[in-house]
């Protein structure tokens, strides 16, 4: 869809009459444009901020519903988004209970802690800190800054970027300038031209080269850091699928750049 109404419509086009239905969606948005539909296809809305709530802390988070409360939660996943996604994923295991598949506490934070996913705030060296994500939007990028911020602690950060043609880049490059101090822009498959892309970082005001190969491009980074930097690889799933896959098939030491 192109419109927040059309995408909703679709999304909850999956919803089957009596069944629970679970959202992190903003309340905002779910009142103007998920209620509605799913009021007409009789789904039964669980609403993140309303049947059930998250609160972030400095090292984790406390989950809490009309049963159950857990506290000193420890994800592995660092960003306090991703305490919401953990709390959708704590309600649909409470549902899955009412229902016979009980699901013990125990388990739910074993399952916290041991998550992985590759590809978000993913470190892949540490001198300097090197991190993959997947982030290609503006919405992704707000996010991004945010992770960065409360996560890291660094000198000057470095983007090593790529982008699909049909993504909003600029958009996403204007909310990351503040942040960062040189973009290497590199390609894979299904990329945009990096010069383009390099116009559009010099216009949001980031200093930047292109380097077309990605392998090549994180290494001229880590040769511009210092060890206080920080390397971010960012902009495009494309890209970050090249460079953990380098990863693989390397055997590249992730515990230093050396």
């Amino acid at each position: 869809g192109d419109t927040m109404e059309a995408i909703a419509r679709e999304k909850a086009g999956i919803t089957r009459p009596g069944t629970p239905v679970i959202f992190g969606t903003p309340r905002d948005l779910f009142d103007r444009f998920l209620e509605g539909h799913l009021q007409e296809l009789g789904g039964i809305p669980e609403v993140l901020g309303r049947e059930f709530r998250v609160f972030s802390h400095k090292n984790g988070f406390t989950y809490q519903s009309d049963h159950m409360v857990l506290k000193g939660l420890l994800p592995a996943l660092p960003g306090a988004f991703q305490h919401e996604n953990a709390a959708l994923a704590i309600r649909v295991t409470e549902k899955l209970s009412g229902q016979g598949m009980a699901v013990s506490t125990d388990a739910i934070r074993r399952g916290l802690a041991l998550t992985q996913w590759p590809a978000r705030m993913q470190v892949i060296a540490t001198n300097p800190v090197t991190v993959v994500d997947g982030a290609h939007n503006t919405g992704a990028a707000r996010r991004l800054v945010e992770t960065i911020k409360k996560t890291f602690k660094f000198n000057r950060l470095i983007m090593v970027h790529g982008s699909k043609p049909n993504k909003d880049y600029p958009g996403f490059l204007g909310l990351m300038a503040p942040m960062v101090d040189r973009v290497i822009e590199t390609w894979a498959e299904g990329l945009e031209d990096p010069e383009l892309v390099l116009k559009a970082a010099r216009t949001a005001g980031i200093k930047g080269l292109v380097v077309m190969d990605p392998v090549t491009a994180i290494r001229q980074a880590w040769d511009m850091a210092g060890p206080d930097d920080l390397i971010l690889i960012c902009g495009s799933l494309y890209l970050a699928g090249e460079v953990l896959r380098w990863i693989d098939e390397t055997g590249f030491d992730r515990s230093s750049t050396a």
